[in-house]
């Protein structure tokens, strides 16, 4: 069901308070503000298709069909997942409500974004608690952030300092609001999303950027690579990426990031795969990628929202991919050129195979991909140079003539 995207802001005396709007189906009702109201409500629709009783739900196998606008998720096998689902939609349309509200606010630039996507979740993680020894279970994100905030507030400190104490976790934090902003690394809790595109984001400022990104005013120029910028902030984080501080111990690859380098030690310098996969053999090096994995079991899979599209996915970002591949105009073009004979690609990938193939490209080091970078003409091609900290250099430096002495006859 098709439906135009809403701006749920109040623009007279009220102005610039979220409006939360159901969209259920055909249903108009709106709240001011009040997320309590909003999810009781939207709780009802669930309740006039599942069977629940004192909070439990009917398991007796039968299949519902999620009716929130725009949304192309299929069929669920029970009760309780549509509930899941659905109260995820409605978290999500209050995220968007207070994302229309600041930009409404701070006037910030709109996004420039397909809406058709807006309401395409991805609500498949079990709401688990996994702080000490909870155990809890969710079917409303609402009710488990909530929950998690409150062992944060309840949880006394560990001498000076306050230690995560969610499962494999030994994070520590000074003070009591950073342990509770740490934990939704764990939760997967989002603060904010884009009223048109429905983006998530864990913070106001990262959704900020997501604005000012696709202002047309972006005229600071990024000298390592050309990419163009709205504010000064976002050209310097962006710098940074260029400038590789950290070295692996084990190769000669350096990168931009502690995170960077913990990862690429974690997927090329180790064996270890600790979590394993409840419903099959497989065993996986991170939540992550077992999380992603269990999705093949899963029987539900997401359309593509283009009408007339059949393409299905069972990965959220499969769909996005899909869409902005075939749907979208901007990608139509082939931005992908090769420097040595300038054949061109509409992908990264696909000029990486023509590298390798034509050229006989090999990747530098334990380098896992090629870089492209944006080029006057507007398009990418191969990055060749690779940027160091003075500091990195020395310490490299130092490295290399240690081990010529070691070599000295």
């Amino acid at each position: 069901m098709a439906c135009t995207s809403q701006d749920p802001t109040i623009n007279h005396n009220d102005q610039k308070k979220p409006l939360l709007i159901c969209e259920w189906c055909d249903c108009t009702y709106t709240v001011k503000e009040d997320k309590s109201s909003f999810l009781r409500h939207v709780y009802q629709h669930i309740e006039d298709l599942v069977e629940i009783s004192n909070g439990h739900f009917n398991e007796n196998p039968r299949e519902f069909q999620c009716l929130w606008r725009d949304c192309t998720l299929d069929v669920f096998m029970n009760g309780r997942e549509l509930a899941k689902h659905v109260m995820f939609h409605a978290y999500h349309a209050y995220l968007k409500a207070l994302g229309a509200a600041m930009r409404s606010t701070k006037q910030l630039p709109p996004c420039t974004l397909s809406d058709e996507s807006r309401n395409l979740i991805d609500a498949d993680e079990e709401l688990v608690c996994c702080w000490e020894d909870c155990r809890m279970q969710f079917h409303s994100p609402d009710q488990f952030y909530r929950h998690m905030d409150a062992h944060g507030d309840n949880d006394s400190a560990d001498g000076d300092s306050f230690a995560c104490r969610w499962l494999g976790c030994s994070a520590k934090f000074k003070s009591r609001y950073r342990i509770k902003e740490h934990c939704r690394v764990h939760t997967g809790q989002k603060v904010i999303a884009c009223n048109t595109c429905g983006g998530l984001f864990a913070s106001n400022t990262k959704f900020i950027d997501h604005l000012n990104r696709q202002s047309e005013d972006a005229n600071l120029r990024c000298l390592c690579c050309n990419k163009q910028f709205a504010t000064k902030r976002l050209l310097r984080n962006h710098e940074r990426g260029h400038v590789n501080n950290s070295k692996c111990t084990m190769c000669d690859m350096t990168f931009p990031s502690p995170s960077g380098l913990k990862r690429h030690i974690l997927y090329r310098h180790t064996e270890q795969r600790p979590y394993q996969c409840a419903l099959c053999h497989l065993k996986f090096k991170s939540e992550h990628d077992l999380n992603r994995h269990i999705k093949i079991h899963d029987d539900q899979v997401l359309l593509c929202p283009k009408e007339g599209c059949d393409y299905t996915s069972k990965f959220l970002q499969s769909i996005k991919a899909h869409y902005a591949k075939e749907h979208e105009a901007e990608m139509a073009s082939a931005r992908y050129a090769c420097h040595i004979c300038g054949c061109r690609y509409t992908r990264g990938y696909s000029l990486t195979s023509h590298l390798k193939k034509k050229h006989h490209f090999e990747w530098p080091g334990s380098l896992s991909r090629l870089i492209y970078s944006q080029c006057d003409d507007g398009m990418y091609r191969l990055q060749t140079v690779r940027y160091e900290s003075v500091e990195l250099q020395v310490d490299q430096n130092k490295e290399n003539h240690q081990s010529v002495i070691k070599n000295l006859p």
